[in-house]
C-alpha cells in the first residue's frame, strides 16, 4: 500500500510540481538577499574608512599635555576616495566640526557588519535549502526508474532461485 500510493504517477507529479514551484521561490529569494548583501557591502567598506580616516584625524589622548596642543587640521576631500565632484566646486571640503559630525556616524558601524553577517548567513541558508530542493526534485523523478530496476533484480533473483532449485 504505502509502496503503491508513493509510487504512483500522480503523487510523483504532485510532489514534482510542488518541489520545483519552491525551487522557484527560493530562487528567487536568494537573488533577492544576494542583492541585499552586495549592497550592504558598500556602506560597510566606506564607513569602515571613514572610520579609520576619524581615527587618523581625531586620536583620542589620555594625557593632558596632548590635548593643549592646537589641533590638527582635518579634512576629508571626496575625491581622494572616487566619489565625483562636481566641476563647478572641486575644492569640495568637509573640514574641522562638520568633519566631526561625519565622524560621529561610525558609531553606527557596528549595525552595517551585523546586517551584512546576517544577510550572508541567510543566504548561506538559502543556497543550502535550494541544493536539498533541488536534490530532492532530482530523487523524486528518478523515483520511479530506481523502483522499477528494484522490482527487475527483485525478480532476477526469483527466476535464478527457481531455476537453481
Amino acid at each position: 500500500t504505502r509502496h503503491q500510493v508513493y509510487t504512483g504517477f500522480r503523487s510523483r507529479l504532485g510532489g514534482r510540481i510542488a518541489t520545483g514551484f519552491f525551487s522557484i521561490i527560493v530562487y528567487g529569494l536568494l537573488l533577492i538577499w544576494l542583492f541585499a548583501m552586495l549592497t550592504l557591502v558598500i556602506p560597510c567598506m566606506s564607513v569602515y574608512i571613514l572610520k579609520s580616516r576619524c581615527d587618523e584625524a581625531f586620536p583620542e589622548s589620555i594625557d593632558s599635555v596632548e590635548q593643549t596642543s592646537p589641533p590638527i587640521v582635518s579634512c576629508l576631500t571626496p575625491g581622494s576616495y572616487g566619489i565625483p565632484v562636481p566641476k563647478q566646486k572641486p575644492d569640495v571640503k568637509i573640514c574641522q566640526d562638520r568633519f566631526k559630525e561625519l565622524c560621529t556616524l561610525t558609531d553606527r558601524s557596528y549595525r552595517y557588519i551585523g546586517a551584512l553577517v546576517g544577510s550572508f548567513l541567510v543566504v548561506m541558508g538559502l543556497i543550502h535549502f535550494l541544493c536539498s530542493l533541488v536534490a530532492n526534485y532530482a530523487h523524486i523523478k528518478d523515483g520511479r526508474k530506481l523502483c522499477d530496476y528494484e522490482e527487475a533484480i527483485c525478480e532476477e533473483i526469483e527466476t535464478s532461485k527457481l531455476n537453481h532449485g
